[in-house]
């Protein structure tokens, strides 16, 4: 858990490379800080804002003040 401070409005995927070391493959997360996601197994990148699941891609997402953001590993099915 780390709380970051960004400017209103901020755009996920920069805020993520401004503060770890994130690999992506068109626009989608694949490392976190080394922890990779593992295709092989069904086993992805997703996040969470404010306790729902995002509806799209954090390149697309927009961060708002007061936004919790929760990235987690998961099988996709």
């Amino acid at each position: 858990s780390k709380t970051l401070k960004v400017a209103e409005e901020s755009n996920l995927m920069k805020v993520l490379k401004d503060n770890y070391k994130i690999e992506e493959k068109n626009g989608l997360i694949t490392s976190i800080d080394g922890h990779s996601q593992d295709e092989s197994k069904g086993l992805y990148w997703m996040y969470k804002i404010n306790g729902e699941m995002a509806p799209k891609g954090a390149a697309e997402t927009t961060v708002k003040k007061g936004d919790k953001i929760e990235f987690y590993q998961e099988v996709y099915k």
